[in-house]
């Protein structure tokens, strides 16, 4: 059979006639030997089951082609999918870049551009029977990260990486990750801690330190080697303080200490909770459609994503409560 003028399923380049081409047992899909080496296995072997056919595929496709030639044909199990798709309605494998020819001579180059998958197939399995292509359709934004740190937590246990954004933003990371409760709590927790501090501070804190740099002789307008230079003194006047006015002058950095130390766990802790999160809702949504159908597969991609919207809900919030004491002075 001439396979001149097709495309290669792994690399989508078309073969030449004096391509060395190989073909699957099973199925009848043809690829480039270099290609066909690089991958070690037919990209249909998950289709094989139902009967999967080459010809049959690329006869499809056409047809559905000449209906509508916005849509997105999948480059491994021939599938149209809607033109905004991401990932495989069908086989769940990267659609990036799934209409381009690959400029790369050699095909064991294209794993190195920029995939989704991170190099992960999509019918490993994670958890259970979820696979790393239905948690990549749930995650939806940055799974190039999220598949692989999740590959890992699923292989060697663990934590995974140090979750940097889940550190920094913390209650705001999980409510835009749709870690709606606890990151409401956590929200909450830190927000509590952060107006408190700035209340505390203002209305107490600052007065005491005043009154001990007054007590001590030392001007408020003082340098910083003014002020540890006359330490010892200041030392003295804190100890005359009272138990309250010594409670409230550290209690503001007390505060922040647990705040910080939140954030830290869970930047320690983010990427193992997420995992959790994604394991037991892409569970529920399979449960509900007895396996991945068609309309789970959709389900996982509208509950799945971020919610930008809270994220610059909770940009504003922090931004105001950051100002409160410029109006409170």
């Amino acid at each position: 059979m001439k396979y001149t003028g097709k495309s290669c399923s792994i690399c989508n380049n078309k073969f030449e006639e004096s391509d060395d081409v190989v073909v699957c047992p099973d199925c009848g899909t043809p690829y480039h030997r270099a290609c066909y080496d690089s991958v070690g296995e037919c990209v249909f072997k998950n289709l094989h089951i139902e009967g999967y056919s080459y010809e049959d595929s690329n006869n499809h496709v056409n047809n559905e082609n000449s209906e509508s030639t916005d849509n997105i044909v999948c480059p491994f199990c021939k599938h149209n999918n809607r033109k905004n798709a991401l990932f495989c309605e069908r086989c769940g494998r990267s659609l990036n870049n799934a209409n381009q020819k690959s400029d790369f001579n050699d095909p064991s180059q294209m794993f190195n551009m920029f995939d989704p998958m991170a190099g992960v197939n999509p019918d490993e399995v994670f958890k259970g029977n979820i696979t790393a292509g239905e948690t990549a359709k749930y995650v939806k934004v940055n799974t190039q990260y999220y598949i692989n740190v999740f590959n890992k937590i699923s292989k060697k246990g663990g934590i995974g990486k140090f979750n940097f954004s889940a550190m920094i933003f913390s209650g705001g990371w999980m409510l835009y990750r749709k870690q709606y409760i606890k990151g409401a709590i956590i929200t909450a927790i830190i927000g509590l801690l952060m107006i408190g501090s700035l209340f505390i501070n203002n209305a107490y804190t600052v007065d005491i330190a005043t009154k001990l740099l007054q007590n001590a002789g030392i001007s408020s307008s003082s340098s910083v080697a003014d002020i540890q230079q006359h330490m010892p003194q200041i030392m003295i006047e804190m100890d005359k303080l009272s138990l309250t006015d010594k409670i409230l002058y550290f209690l503001p950095s007390v505060l922040d200490m647990i705040r910080y130390g939140i954030s830290i766990i869970l930047g320690i802790f983010g990427n193992k909770i997420y995992y959790k999160h994604c394991m037991d809702h892409i569970k529920k949504i399979k449960s509900e459609d007895n396996g991945l159908g068609e309309s789970s597969s959709d389900k996982l991609q509208t509950s799945g994503g971020v919610n930008t919207k809270i994220a610059i809900c909770l940009l504003i919030c922090t931004m105001i409560i950051n100002y409160i004491p410029y109006f409170i002075n």
